[in-house]
């Protein structure tokens, strides 16, 4: 999925929530309206609201997309989003794409002392927070590796998830 718009100029790490939908959605839907007045002038949806449309909606993994960039429409199909690997469909509620990461609020813990410079222990965390992967990781050296993710919300005791080991880096 493409990033916010806010990144195309490489100025920014933290996004402002703008993507290009309707080109997305016409290279991975060609033939299909988008749902629910989704575009990039009216309802504009999260990547992850999309993305679990795409999972629950029977059909939409396996639209052929144009696939490749630039999008030209008219464009033989090339790909699709069922597995190819593995012949079991996941279950629909399964979220292989989110990440579940510690959050803290760096402002405050360097202005209280708790973080300064170097090594720190103990830190405590404001919240953990659920972030949905647009895309895979970079294929390049592990220096130029970043993640591109999407907050989606923090996490709740529903979400069943074990916060026992962490492991905070900068």
């Amino acid at each position: 999925m493409p990033p916010d718009t806010g990144f195309q100029t490489g100025s920014t790490t933290i996004g402002n929530g703008v993507w290009y939908f309707d080109t997305y959605w016409s290279v991975e839907h060609p033939t299909v309206t988008a749902p629910n007045g989704w575009s990039n002038t009216g309802t504009l949806p999260s990547r992850y609201v999309v993305y679990r449309y795409e999972v629950e909606t029977a059909g939409r993994l396996s639209d052929q997309s144009r696939g490749g960039s630039p999008y030209p429409p008219g464009t033989t199909p090339k790909e699709d989003g069922q597995p190819h690997c593995n012949t079991h469909q996941p279950p629909a509620s399964v979220d292989r794409r989110i990440l579940f990461n510690a959050i803290i609020n760096c402002q405050a813990l360097t202005a209280s002392g708790v973080l300064g410079g170097g090594r720190n222990t103990n830190i405590p965390v404001a919240a953990f927070g659920k972030f949905f992967l647009i895309h895979p990781l970079d294929k390049g050296p592990a220096s130029d590796a970043h993640i591109d993710a999407e907050f989606v919300g923090t996490v709740k005791q529903s979400d069943n998830v074990s916060f026992n080991n962490y492991q905070l880096y900068r």
